[in-house]
């Protein structure tokens, strides 16, 4: 997704039109239905060592993306919004 968000707001700002970018982090809603896979691997799916992830449920980012769609006041002058959660999680922490 790099490329992608590092490359499209240099794009749309040289074609002069109103636009936001909208980034999700991780979704913590699909975990749910892999808790028998991780209990057997005894292990999380995600290689991010030591590191932290943030998340946010499928309901709060839809949220947040119809309060950009229905106020023009937060979109169009070229912003970027990430949809987290204000804290990150080692994977010792996501995974108790």
């Amino acid at each position: 997704m790099s490329p992608f968000y590092g490359y499209a707001p240099r794009r749309l700002a040289g074609f002069g039109i109103p636009y936001a970018v909208v980034k999700n982090s991780l979704f913590a809603d699909p975990l749910v239905p892999y808790l028998p896979e991780l209990i057997e691997r005894q292990a999380l799916i995600y290689p991010v060592d030591d590191q932290k992830l943030a998340f946010i449920t499928q309901t709060d980012s839809a949220e947040a993306i119809a309060q950009l769609a229905v106020k023009p006041e937060l979109r169009g002058h070229g912003e970027t919004y990430l949809l987290s959660q204000e804290e990150a999680f080692d994977m010792p922490t996501l995974g108790a």
